[in-house]
């Protein structure tokens, strides 16, 4: 997801083409949807399959662990804001993405972001958490690259522990 969101930033011919009405814009964008729509799907599907590894395990302090490391991540802005996404996605419409190129005078330097229109997503359903409607007020725009930045860490650190767990249960 995150090499999509960064490529026009990267591309000096891609980051002209994303502002015209171009094929190549087409297909960025057509990529960031479908990589969107992956990523938001994959992290229900990576909770729940935890969640039942541990309950068929049956180890309270597993579970009791599970739980804990699953609340930081679920709780986070990423979290709520990602889960709400894919839920905005799956049962209401596509966000409209923008996209910014910020350009410096060393191109290696150029970056681009992926955002979304903060008010639109509350305007556009009524189904967000407490939590994702909170930080959605908080913000004008969403940029998804920082959430996803922001996710993935805390999905890294969970897994790292999770995966630790199933390959070792005892910690020894």
């Amino acid at each position: 997801m995150k090499a999509v969101i960064v490529r026009p930033g990267q591309d000096h011919e891609l980051a002209q083409k994303v502002f015209e009405s171009s094929e190549e814009k087409e297909r960025h964008f057509a990529e960031l949807y479908i990589r969107l729509h992956n990523y938001v799907a994959a992290i229900a599907s990576l909770v729940d399959l935890g969640n039942a590894y541990v309950k068929a395990a049956g180890d309270s302090e597993f579970m009791a662990e599970q739980e804990r490391r699953n609340k930081v991540v679920k709780d986070s802005n990423a979290g709520l804001v990602l889960r709400g996404l894919r839920n905005y996605m799956l049962h209401n419409n596509v966000p409209d993405l923008e996209i910014t190129v910020a350009r410096t005078l060393s191109p290696d330097q150029n970056r681009s972001t992926l955002h979304v229109d903060s008010e639109k997503l509350l305007l556009g359903w009524a189904n967000w958490s407490s939590g994702a409607k909170k930080y959605l007020r908080s913000v004008t725009v969403v940029d998804l690259g920082e959430l996803v930045d922001e996710y993935s860490q805390l999905a890294e650190d969970y897994y790292a522990w999770f995966w630790a767990q199933v390959e070792d249960p005892t910690g020894a």
